[in-house]
């Protein structure tokens, strides 16, 4: 988009003061009662619509809560030097992508030793069960979410220290880690969150199939397998969506709405909206008015997106995740060409990403996962991989077909169609003549 979201905003807020036609529209399609029937119905549906109903319930008890040490994790390596912590990041990040570049292998060795105290701070919150980061929802868009960079980072060092692990056991114990990191953060529930969770379980996978091909199979990599958990409940996740949407309007009406980068920052990191930025002038002219009508348009909105979810999980139906997915990029359009969807801009989050990437992408790597462990279990008893495997649905295929497989020589392919739905014969990187991209595994 060549407007940027903040001119969007200001212009519709401009143009919508500025119109007593336009007001009375709103008003019009509003109507004093269309709202509460809204909340009414979403309250019925069991849709959470305030702060207080993200809490969990019961509170987790802070023997099993990890979040604490998580936080405090967080504080202790921001306040490292930048410049350092960014070398040893991206020496994790290079290792990962390539484990026989000495150079990244040799950087990232160094910072196993330095930050030991702080791989040990991980270690003990990944015995605990449960995570609760206690964020105060109320803040609305202001929500500052400064764990995941890190907690993302050392997901990326458990990973790569089993990649340089010689002993399978270990190994086998720092991928189980990093698996259970990304299932913590999925506890948030914020499309956010759960994005940085898949992200860490796709790194992890990775590292899961490198360790695979390296020990083969166990009662070890059994267990490994199985952290990884199912896929996260979009339910579960879209909440904490529908309560900082919910947020914003309340903001609005109060004209203390304001772009974190516009807001106060204290000494502690936290993002306040106060009156007084450009955006909060602008909209105060048309609130309460326009925040209601906009309120109407997301709860619409959600109670559309929660009736599609709670069909899928009922069926089982990967098509219902797929139209999961074009409703919510038809919402993606539609919010940026219909001045009524104008406030979902202020919601950061990409809608449409996340039923595919949550869902549809980690089930097919959990088959893969599944199935590479399966069939390197055939190798072990029979000395050979076998013709033609019985193996899975590949929940991306578009027409329902299973994982596709070759056999190779001596070794196999085992791939997804990927996120575009179309088989590019396994091949896992974009060329000049495909901007496909399978999700592969060479065994």
């Amino acid at each position: 988009m060549n407007v940027t979201r903040r001119g969007l905003l200001k212009g519709t807020g401009v143009a919508l003061a500025a119109s007593p036609l336009v007001g009375t529209m709103i008003l019009g399609v509003t109507g004093p009662g269309l709202l509460e029937e809204q909340r009414a119905g979403a309250r019925r549906e069991g849709l959470p619509l305030t702060p207080d109903d993200l809490r969990p319930n019961p509170p987790v008890p802070d023997s099993q809560n990890a979040g604490p040490l998580l936080k405090e994790l967080t504080q202790r390596y921001n306040a490292l030097p930048k410049r350092e912590c960014n070398l040893w990041d991206k020496a994790a990040s290079d290792f990962l992508k390539n484990p026989k570049d000495a150079t990244a292998q040799a950087e990232f060795s160094a910072g196993l030793t330095r930050y030991a105290a702080l791989i040990t701070l991980v270690e003990d919150a990944l015995e605990r069960p449960h995570c609760d980061l206690a964020y105060d929802w109320s803040l609305g868009p202001n929500l500052l979410l400064p764990e995941f960079a890190v907690l993302r980072q050392f997901a990326r060092t458990l990973i790569c220290r089993a990649l340089l692990a010689q002993d399978a056991s270990a190994a086998w114990a720092d991928i189980t880690r990093a698996a259970k990191l990304g299932n913590l953060i999925g506890e948030t529930p914020c499309i956010i969150a759960a994005l940085v969770s898949v992200a860490i379980h796709a790194n992890a996978d990775k590292g899961y199939i490198e360790t695979l091909k390296r020990f083969g199979p166990s009662p070890e990599a059994h267990a490994a397998h199985a952290a990884f958990g199912p896929p996260l409940d979009p339910e579960h996740y879209f909440k904490g969506e529908v309560v900082l949407s919910t947020v914003c309007m309340k903001l609005l009406r109060e004209g203390k709405l304001a772009y974190p980068e516009e807001a106060n920052i204290d000494n502690d990191g936290n993002s306040y909206g106060f009156a007084g930025s450009s955006v909060t002038k602008t909209f105060s002219l048309v609130s309460p008015i326009a925040a209601a009508f906009w309120e109407k348009q997301l709860l619409v909105f959600w109670r559309k997106a929660f009736q599609i979810i709670r069909e899928a999980k009922r069926t089982d139906d990967y098509s219902k995740m797929q139209e999961m997915d074009r409703f919510l990029k038809a919402w993606e359009r539609d919010r940026i060409n219909l001045p009524q969807n104008v406030m979902a801009l202020l919601l950061a989050p990409v809608f449409s990403q996340a039923p595919r990437k949550t869902q549809l992408t980690i089930l097919a790597q959990k088959n893969l996962r599944e199935s590479a462990l399966a069939l390197l279990e055939e190798r072990a008893k029979t000395g050979a991989f076998p013709d033609s495997p019985t193996l899975p649905l590949d929940p991306l295929s578009p027409t329902k077909q299973t994982l596709r497989y070759k056999k190779e020589g001596t070794g196999c392919t085992l791939y997804s169609v990927g996120d575009d739905g179309k088989d590019d014969g396994g091949m896992a990187k974009r060329t000049k003549n495909s901007d496909g991209l399978d999700l592969v595994v060479r065994l």
